[in-house]
């Protein structure tokens, strides 16, 4: 019975201990006291490596294979070409402006040099405007007539290049009432309405050589455009051989004589019955390329070698004014003398058809024999052989001329402006001459040749037909 009261009075005792004590601590009611909430352990979080965080390198040459990380826990490879670290060079571009503003002769250049570990490599440029020839040191940019400032791209950078137009020997002009006299800024005196020529200089210091682009004619019965055959066609190979071979001594000449002009055959063509006066229209719907000139193989008529017309003003794109004719008999002389008439050379006095140039009438005419470097004759004039007649100047002498003949006129001017200098007057006039056909003339061009070149009062040039 005692012990009974003993468990009872310990379950007493636990009861009221959780039900009646006055511990603040352990009662969750009470607001002075409130309890703290058990927080969870957070999970580890992973840490990587960064992105592009390299483990290991190669190089095989020039190309740098890594291992790096990936930035996610894994790794990646990267692969980089001509690495520095694997001991590229990058390549050395070097561009010069030589010259910024130019024309059609006196051109824009740059002078370019690209280099990789020494040797040389290609490099590209894009220019829109003018006509680029590339040289053995970079390029140079010819003018398409449009003019005023562009931007080309050489070597992967942009550059700026300026087009004007060519230089004149401008001098004053004595009005006359019915008719006006030029004269040049050397005071010499030019034909009755025409124009002031390009010049760059006198010709012992302007010496750049400027093209002709001629068209060789020859008769062939094959060709006569009747019953649908062919009015023009291909020359046989003899024809073409002497078309070939005749440039290539007119040229040997002109170099020998001073004279800063070479002809380039542009087309050999046969036909039944050449008509210089109608060659032109061939060329304008086509049938012929375009050239400077237009030579043809024909019977000139009786008791003639030839004839040519002749004019002094040559940049009105006037195709039917530049032709010169030769009988298929007569000698190389025969060809030059009529291309001479067709740049504007006369005979001179001295002949027995005497006529006066019509570019430069005081000395753009020939001189009779022994009035060139002794017994010798100028290409303009009557008399003579091949190798007795040349185009003469001030500037080239007679040993140039003939160099085992006569040496006691070694050292004397083949030629003077007081009388008789026919190889000055065309290279005076050569640059004019070259853009009869001008190439590279653009559509759009803004320099209009006889806005540039020619009197406003401009009608027709000075023309004529001359037989000889």
């Amino acid at each position: 019975m005692k012990g009974i009261i003993v468990i009872a009075a310990l379950l007493c005792l636990t009861a009221c201990d959780k039900g009646g004590s006055n511990d603040n601590s352990s009662n969750p009611s009470n607001p002075n006291n409130p309890s703290t909430p058990v927080t969870p352990t957070p999970t580890p979080v992973p840490v990587y490596d960064p992105q592009g965080t390299v483990y290991s390198s190669e190089c095989d040459e020039y190309t740098l294979t890594e291992v790096i990380a990936d930035g996610q826990g894994g790794e990646e490879e990267r692969i980089t070409q001509d690495s520095t670290e694997c001991g590229y060079e990058d390549p050395i571009v070097d561009v010069e402006v030589v010259q910024d503003t130019g024309d059609r002769f006196d051109r824009v250049e740059f002078k370019v040099s690209a280099t990789h570990y020494g040797e040389e490599i290609d490099w590209d440029f894009d220019i829109e405007y003018g006509t680029v020839i590339e040289t053995e040191d970079g390029i140079e940019i010819a003018s398409d007539g449009r003019l005023g400032t562009h931007v080309g791209i050489i070597a992967g950078e942009e550059y700026q290049y300026t087009f004007v137009r060519e230089p004149k020997c401008e001098g004053t002009v004595e009005d006359h009432g019915s008719f006006s006299i030029p004269y040049d800024c050397q005071g010499y005196r030019q034909g009755s309405g025409t124009p002031f020529y390009i010049w760059y200089g006198e010709p012992d210091v302007d010496t750049r050589i400027v093209y002709w682009d001629v068209i060789q004619m020859y008769a062939d019965a094959r060709y006569d455009g009747l019953e649908g055959r062919p009015l023009i066609g291909e020359p046989n190979d003899y024809t073409l051989y002497r078309s070939e071979h005749l440039v290539k001594i007119v040229n040997e000449r002109f170099e020998q004589w001073g004279i800063h002009v070479r002809i380039r055959l542009i087309g050999t063509y046969a036909t039944r019955s050449p008509t210089s006066l109608t060659y032109h229209k061939y060329i304008e719907d086509g049938t012929l390329p375009p050239a400077d000139f237009i030579a043809n193989n024909q019977n000139a008529g009786a008791g003639y070698c030839g004839f040519a017309g002749q004019t002094g003003t040559f940049r009105d794109h006037k195709m039917k004014n530049r032709y010169l004719t030769f009988h298929n008999g007569c000698s190389a002389d025969t060809w030059l003398h009529e291309m001479g008439h067709a740049v504007g050379l006369g005979h001179g006095p001295q002949t027995d058809n005497p006529g006066g140039g019509v570019t430069f009438p005081d000395f753009a005419q020939g001189a009779g024999g022994g009035s060139v470097c002794g017994p010798h004759y100028d290409m303009m004039t009557y008399g003579g052989g091949w190798n007795s007649k040349s185009f003469t100047s001030p500037y080239v002498d007679c040993e140039r001329h003939y160099p085992d003949q006569y040496k006691q006129y070694h050292g004397t001017p083949s030629g003077s402006t007081e009388f008789s200098a026919t190889g000055y007057a065309i290279n005076r006039v050569r640059y004019d001459v070259s853009l009869v056909h001008d190439e590279w003339e653009h559509p759009e061009a803004t320099d209009n040749p006889l806005e540039a070149m020619v009197d406003p009062d401009y009608s027709e040039p000075v023309y004529q037909v001359i037989y000889d």
